[in-house]
C-alpha cells in the first residue's frame, strides 16, 4: 500500500498536530453507519498505536491504518488539502474515495 500527501496536506497535518508527538491513523469508520459495509475514511491523530494497524510508508514517514479495513482502502492513495471546504480529501488514481475526510486530534 502506498499513500502519498499532498504539500498542501502536509503543511495542515503539521499545523494541526502542533509538534505534538503521535501516530497518524487512517481509519474506515463504520461506526452507526448502518451495515459492517459502510463507513467513511477519517484520519485520526493518536498517541499510541491500538494494536491492530499495518504500518504505511509515506511520504511524511510511518502511518497506521487499520488492518482489518484493508479491503475498504486502495493500494495508491493521495491525501489533499481542500482549502474551500477545510477538509482533508482521500482520493485515488479512479477518483475521489471522501471528498471531505475529517481529522480527530485525540493527542492532548
Amino acid at each position: 500500500m502506498e499513500i502519498v500527501w499532498e504539500e498542501q496536506a502536509i503543511a495542515k497535518l503539521t499545523q494541526l498536530t502542533d509538534g505534538k508527538q503521535g501516530y497518524v491513523k487512517l481509519i474506515y469508520d463504520s461506526e452507526d453507519c448502518g451495515c459492517g459495509d459502510d463507513g467513511v475514511s477519517t484520519l485520526w491523530f493518536i498517541s499510541e498505536p491500538e494494536g491492530n494497524e499495518m504500518v504505511v510508508k509515506t511520504n511524511i514517514g510511518d502511518m497506521l491504518v487499520d488492518q482489518d479495513k484493508l479491503i475498504y482502502m486502495d493500494e495508491e492513495m493521495t491525501i489533499a488539502w481542500v482549502e474551500d471546504f477545510n477538509s482533508f480529501r482521500l482520493k485515488n488514481k479512479n477518483g475521489i474515495i471522501n471528498p471531505f475526510m475529517h481529522f480527530y486530534n485525540w493527542v492532548k
